[in-house]
């Protein structure tokens, strides 16, 4: 069988490189000579006759099949963990500092804390809350274990690997955008916005979307709470960027209306961001695997709220 020719420790290798985006960075991650971290790879590569990185001048990369090779071979080792948490419960035990973003942080903490405290009762949890580039900071300081970033959060001492992407959408009054309206990147000209601080991620995201288009967008307000901007555009002082699983609530109220992005489709993607090198232990892996999960159903379930949830 291919499998047979697969072992753990190339899978790991694979994964630090990955998400390292460098062979170098990766062995000194893994604490290995560069030259047995390759030998590794291109042995995972010849098990499963493809090219899963392309070496770059600045790096490496990802082709298309090492994308889909990095999320089967996370969702191994995630497994491999929970059987060994499950056969040694008594190893899953700790105090764990998670940073999470202020999207997500009311979305997702109440219910993180209860799910720890019913399969995980001897973890004990605390959670920051703060701007994702405030929390790559702290994670890099080493204030955090953890935390949930936007992926444009890069820093050199932090390993991030993608959880979830999600489109971003134009949200206006309720009676402003029909169902399945689009709007193009070109008219958010046309738009008064209520965005979030140029500190923000998402605020990059929407101004390099913007840049690339050469649109000069109209921002009459900067506010960094997802209320507040909904608030707003309630009281029709402007439209919001957001992704759906911000304004789920609203919508499924029918407070609001929204009209996708499109030309090009904006997105942004959701991170799990740890110190590079730091050893996480069966207690932050477990906090990973529940928060990951967490996260990605939380976003399924605004997704097909808003009927952009993919077939």
């Amino acid at each position: 069988m291919l499998t047979d020719s697969i072992d753990i420790r190339q899978l790991r290798y694979f994964i630090a490189v990955a998400e390292a985006r460098s062979f170098t960075r990766a062995a000194q991650v893994l604490n290995v000579a560069q030259p047995a971290l390759s030998n590794q790879v291109r042995r995972l590569e010849e098990a499963l006759n493809c090219q899963l990185l392309r070496r770059t001048g600045r790096g490496a990369e990802l082709t298309a099949d090492g994308q889909l090779v990095l999320a089967r071979a996370q969702d191994v080792l995630a497994a491999m963990a929970r059987l060994r948490d499950g056969l040694r419960p008594e190893e899953t035990a700790g105090a764990i500092t998670l940073g999470l973003p202020m999207t997500v942080s009311p979305i997702l903490s109440h219910v993180l804390m209860s799910r720890i405290g019913e399969r995980a009762p001897r973890i004990s949890l605390r959670l920051a809350e703060g701007m994702s580039v405030f929390l790559a900071e702290w994670l890099a300081e080493g204030r955090l274990d953890a935390a949930i970033l936007f992926g444009n959060q890069h820093h050199p001492r932090i390993i991030a690997r993608p959880i979830t992407v999600e489109p971003l959408c134009l949200v206006g009054p309720r009676d402003a955008f029909p169902p399945g309206t689009e709007v193009p990147v070109a008219r958010l000209a046309d738009y008064p916005l209520i965005l979030p601080s140029r500190q923000n991620a998402l605020h990059q995201i929407i101004l390099q979307a913007a840049l690339v288009q050469g649109v000069d967008l109209t921002i009459r307000y900067e506010l960094d709470v997802v209320g507040e901007i909904l608030h707003g555009v309630l009281r029709r002082d402007g439209f919001a960027i957001l992704a759906p699983i911000a304004f789920a609530a609203a919508l499924e109220r029918d407070d609001i209306s929204f009209a996708r992005l499109v030309d090009p489709e904006v997105q942004r993607v959701w991170a799990w961001a740890e110190r590079a090198g730091a050893a996480g232990g069966a207690a932050l892996a477990r906090v990973r695997d529940m928060a990951v999960e967490l996260l990605q159903q939380r976003t399924r379930e605004s997704m097909t709220l808003a009927g952009l949830a993919k077939p």
